[in-house]
C-alpha cells in the first residue's frame, strides 16, 4: 500500500473523471511520446534516487529507490509513480520526489498525472502542503504490528 500518481493521455476534451472511469478498457498499444522520452526519464529517475536499481523488460522499466521505496513503473502504454507508507524518513522528501519525477514525466512526454490521494490532477498542485498532509494522514492510520 502506498501513495500513488498516475500518469494519462487525455483526448481533447475528455475529463479525467472519463478517462479513469475508462483505464484499462481500452487496449490503446505503445504510446509514442512514453516510448519516445523513455531514456531521458530513466537517466533522471536514476540521478533523483539515492541509491537505484533498474529492471528493463520488453514493454518498459522499472526504477526503484531502495532507499525510500520509491517505485516508477514506466511502459509503454502507461506510467505510475508509488511511495510507500512508512512512518521512518521524511514524507516531504519522499513526495517531493514523487512530484519531481511526474513534472518531468510531464514534461518529457505531454501526459497528464493524477494524484489518487488528493483526487486531483498533479497540475492542480502548486504546494505540496496537500500531498504531504495527506502521506501523513495515511501513515498514521496503519495498522499497528
Amino acid at each position: 500500500m502506498g501513495y500513488e500518481v498516475s500518469l494519462w493521455r487525455r483526448m481533447p476534451g475528455q475529463s479525467f473523471e472519463d478517462l479513469i472511469e475508462d483505464a484499462g478498457e481500452d487496449e490503446t498499444g505503445d504510446d509514442p511520446g512514453i516510448v519516445a522520452a523513455a531514456e531521458k526519464v530513466r537517466v533522471v529517475a536514476e540521478g533523483l534516487f539515492n541509491e537505484p536499481e533498474t529492471f528493463s523488460n520488453d514493454s518498459g522499466f522499472e526504477v526503484i529507490d531502495r532507499d525510500t521505496g520509491l517505485q516508477l513503473f514506466y511502459a509503454w502504454d502507461g506510467v505510475g509513480i508509488s511511495v510507500p507508507y512508512s512512518d521512518s524518513g521524511d514524507p516531504a522528501h519522499r513526495i517531493g520526489l514523487v512530484y519531481a519525477l511526474t513534472r518531468i514525466i510531464e514534461t518529457e512526454t505531454g501526459l497528464e498525472g493524477w494524484d489518487q490521494q488528493i483526487d486531483q490532477p498533479t497540475a492542480a498542485v502548486t504546494e505540496l502542503d496537500l500531498p504531504v498532509g495527506a502521506y501523513r494522514s495515511a501513515v498514521r492510520n496503519l495498522p499497528t504490528p
